[in-house]
């Protein structure tokens, strides 16, 4: 797996990169870390002074923050880069770059809220690859069970890969979970014919569950299903778009320590 870090050299930060490595493994793969920061006005006079100093800091954080991970997890291999431009954008063209496959970040940076930081939430809604998003809570352990949430929607097998290449891995099962008002009829869908394809070789199994609220609903049904981790397909219409809304007052995992995954529908 080719997995890019976004970092800020938080505890968050170091947390999401020790999970990302015992989930994948400390060796075989590609891990890449990024620091990105936002380059001075440059009408500003103090803007090359700035700039300079915040380069050398970067870089040398990124020094100390390699090694740190290289000494707690044994990883070798770690690539680290600094960047200049606004987070999304600049992570896209790595992406592009290197053919990444997967993100991984910390729910949020340091200081911030309960909530999704705003650079994971940008990140989710923007990415051109899945986003793995790691709570500072989640445990660092195996992951045997994952919940995927399911709307009826068109999916593609394609958009299952990264999911499936967790679960082969780890050799987990996945738990498709369909959220339902309680008056919706209940039964097969010809959708669980694309989870089959996309999830083959991989143990699943399909379920119903009903209620009004979406984010409770999933975290709920995740503890019933002891799953250790969430998946969602995020699309720009639907109703799982709305749990990226900042305007709502709940965020999917606002009260797990699960880490969310979040697979990019492809249209294909």
């Amino acid at each position: 797996m080719r997995i890019l870090l976004p970092t800020d050299y938080s505890l968050n930060a170091v947390h999401a990169m020790e999970y990302a490595i015992r989930l994948f493994g400390a060796t075989g793969n590609r891990f890449m870390l990024v620091h990105v920061y936002y380059e001075m006005d440059p009408n500003s006079p103090a803007s090359p002074v700035i700039t300079t100093e915040l380069i050398a800091a970067a870089e040398s954080g990124m020094r100390e923050f390699v090694d740190r991970i290289a000494r707690r997890t044994g990883a070798d291999g770690i690539e680290p880069s600094v960047r200049i431009g606004p987070m999304p954008f600049t992570v896209n063209e790595m992406v592009r770059e290197h053919r990444i496959d997967l993100v991984v970040m910390g729910k949020r940076g340091e200081g911030g809220s309960r909530f999704f930081g705003s650079n994971t939430t940008d990140m989710i809604k923007q990415a051109k690859v899945p986003v793995l998003a790691v709570p500072e809570q989640a445990p660092l352990k195996d992951v045997r069970r994952i919940l995927l949430a399911s709307d009826h929607e068109d999916v593609s097998a394609k958009d299952l890969d990264v999911l499936r290449e967790i679960a082969q891995l780890r050799n987990a099962e996945v738990v498709i979970a369909h959220v339902s008002a309680p008056d919706v009829p209940k039964g097969p869908h010809w959708s669980e014919g694309i989870y089959d394809v996309g999830l083959r070789d991989v143990p699943h199994r399909f379920i119903t569950v009903e209620g009004e609220e979406v984010t409770d609903t999933l975290v709920e049904s995740a503890a019933r299903a002891e799953a250790d981790m969430i998946a969602v397909v995020h699309r720009k219409a639907g109703f799982l778009a709305r749990l990226f809304d900042p305007s709502l007052a709940k965020e999917l995992a606002l009260h797990s320590t699960l880490p969310l995954l979040v697979l990019q529908h492809s249209k294909a």
